[in-house]
């Protein structure tokens, strides 16, 4: 099997897994416990300035960290294959995104919480196969943590050369790191 095909079937395989998580009537305590986890993490309590996703149906729901005060949050926001940030108000964008108005040139983060359809336990990522992310981690400052339900945490995901590992992953189980 090719590294592309390698990498379809384990978003699909990903996406089952929510699919049947969300089914057992999980989402709402994961999503609970997730916040709770990375609102009481050292990291999340020093961090000043805060690179965070706006979440889509499949992701956690993290937007209850956003009315903290106290941090300066960046958001992502398409525009052609760049993936630009910015911050304050959120209107929807493409591909159904929440997306900021006000476009920064802000690179540098105490904190970047990122997304995926898969993890695996050596802190590589599986996003959607658009690489928006990629190119973003890969000049972006801070650090990278993964945010996502336990289901989507896998022994191994196929990676290529472009790929961008993070520095952590949180989920409503675990907090894994390797700094």
């Amino acid at each position: 099997m090719n590294i592309s095909l390698a990498k379809n079937h384990i978003r699909q395989l990903a996406k089952k897994r929510i699919e049947e998580f969300f089914d057992n009537n999980n989402r709402i305590d994961a999503d609970n416990r997730i916040v709770n986890r990375l609102t009481s993490a050292q990291l999340y309590k020093n961090a000043k300035t805060i690179f965070s996703f706006y979440p889509m149906h499949h992701e956690p729901m993290i937007t209850e960290i956003f009315k903290d005060k106290k941090k300066d949050f960046y958001y992502p926001k398409i525009s052609g294959e760049k993936l630009l940030v910015g911050t304050g108000k959120l209107s929807p964008g493409k591909f159904g995104l929440y997306e900021p108005v006000i476009v920064t040139n802000v690179y540098e983060f105490d904190l970047i919480l990122v997304p995926a359809m898969a993890y695996d336990i050596h802190f590589n990522r599986l996003g959607r196969g658009l690489g928006y992310f990629d190119r973003f981690l890969k000049t972006a400052k801070g650090f990278k943590l993964g945010i996502c339900y336990d289901v989507q945490v896998f022994a191994s995901i196929p990676v290529e050369e472009h790929d961008e590992k993070v520095d952590g992953i949180l989920t409503e189980k675990r907090f894994l790191t390797n700094k």
